[in-house]
């Protein structure tokens, strides 16, 4: 597929938005469980309690 030059500095830009918008790791772990939460039920959120207690 191929981009024009300035379609691929807004993608970089979009991305660095992107980044930018998210405070920390922590959050986006969060985000994930959650939504993961939703779509296959309560193993996933045991899992990440499990996997924060190292």
């Amino acid at each position: 597929m191929f981009f024009s030059k300035k379609t691929i500095e807004q993608r970089l830009r979009d991305t660095e938005a992107k980044r930018k918008n998210v405070p920390n790791a922590k959050a986006m772990e969060e985000l994930a469980a959650q939504y993961l939460d939703e779509v296959n039920g309560g193993w996933w959120r045991a899992y990440a309690r499990w996997r924060r207690s190292f």
